[in-house]
């Protein structure tokens, strides 16, 4: 049978002054759906993409994309507004994360420390290899001297090598994991008082997301003659052209801090994977390292020539035609994606 869990989550704002007051509280209420004997119907939903394939082949050209994201979350941010008991619209926002693509200095700064973090993960290997070449240790750097000569002459052990490092350190992350509050014993979701679907289709019909797409391409035409009424009449209103160069900084901003978030969030992923973050994720990839390193350790073996075939199969998919290619994620993007990130711990007002 399903499994229900009520959670009261205690909610906070930060005034204009910068100080964190109370904002009341929230009653969450989930019912997680047991999926015993499914275990490769799982392990298939964490390889799928998070989006219908339509979405990769026909992208929405320009910001169009974005205006229907956040056009899409006002539209729930409205329903559920109005919803029986009612849910704070600013509340709504906030949870559907809809001022992701405002520029925010506070937010900015905050994607900045989550890089700097990333890149500090690295120093110690930095350090290792100061200490290795500066000699202070004679024993440390004879030892690394042999295993790089070893690796040079033997390059077919390099990819088993890797594999097995990786998994002796997700197991050696094993105890040092996060226990959850809340473990939940399936992989569906129903989310009961707030009325979201399990498919991630937000309450949504066909119609209102037709809707929803119409009136962003409204409201991108209805700029686009915005601004090029701000153009004309500029001889007639001496701000016009300041605000046109305000807003045109406003988008460089908007557009460097979502690349900031979107490469801080690729790196706390790829570091993240073997944190244990998403047990189930972790687990899948350990697995994988396993098994690749047990075929290519014995059944087969790298040699010169198969590493030569490895490597031209490899940049003849990297540069196949892109009506070749499929523009989906891979499987294993699909998997890390699932690994979380501080991205879901910035509060953004």
């Amino acid at each position: 049978g399903n499994q229900r869990y009520a959670k009261r989550v205690n909610l906070h704002k930060i005034t204009s002054e910068g100080k964190l007051v109370n904002y009341g509280a929230l009653n969450i209420a989930l019912t997680f759906k047991y999926t015993t004997g499914q275990s490769m119907d799982m392990m298939g939903r964490y390889l799928e993409p998070p989006l219908p394939p339509k979405n990769f082949w026909h992208p929405l050209p320009g910001t169009h994309g974005l205006r229907m994201e956040t056009r899409r979350k006002e539209i729930i941010a409205e329903s559920l507004s109005q919803s029986n008991p009612p849910i704070l619209y600013d509340l709504c926002m906030e949870v559907l994360d809809g001022k992701e693509s405002t520029f925010d200095m506070r937010v900015l700064k905050a994607h900045l420390a989550r890089l700097n973090k990333c890149i500090s993960y690295m120093a110690p290997l930095g350090d290792n290899f100061a200490l290795a070449q500066s000699w202070k240790n004679p024993f440390f750097s004879t030892i690394v001297n042999c295993v790089t000569l070893v690796l040079i002459f033997n390059a077919h052990v390099i990819p088993p090598l890797m594999l097995l490092w990786m998994l002796v350190i997700g197991l050696r992350n094993y105890p040092k994991r996060e226990l959850p509050s809340l473990t939940p014993p399936g992989f569906e979701v129903q989310m009961d008082f707030i009325g979201i679907d399990p498919d991630l289709s937000m309450g949504l019909s066909e119609e209102e997301v037709a809707k929803a797409k119409r009136k962003a391409e409204k409201t991108g035409e209805e700029e686009e003659e915005d601004e090029a009424g701000e153009l004309t009449d500029s001889s007639l209103n001496p701000f016009a052209s300041l605000q046109k160069q305000y807003n045109e900084m406003m988008e460089v901003a908007s557009s460097i801090q979502i690349k900031l978030d979107g490469a801080s969030t690729q790196m706390e992923q790829a570091f993240g994977m073997l944190q244990w973050l998403d047990p189930r994720c972790t687990g899948m990839i350990l697995f994988g390292c396993f098994m690749g390193c047990v075929v290519l350790s014995t059944f087969f073996v790298l040699n010169a020539f198969r590493m030569q075939v490895g490597f031209a199969a490899l940049a003849m998919i990297f540069l196949k035609p892109p009506g070749v290619t499929d523009p989906s994620p891979s499987p294993p993007e699909n998997m890390i994606a699932r690994v979380p990130t501080r991205r879901d711990r910035i509060l953004i007002t």
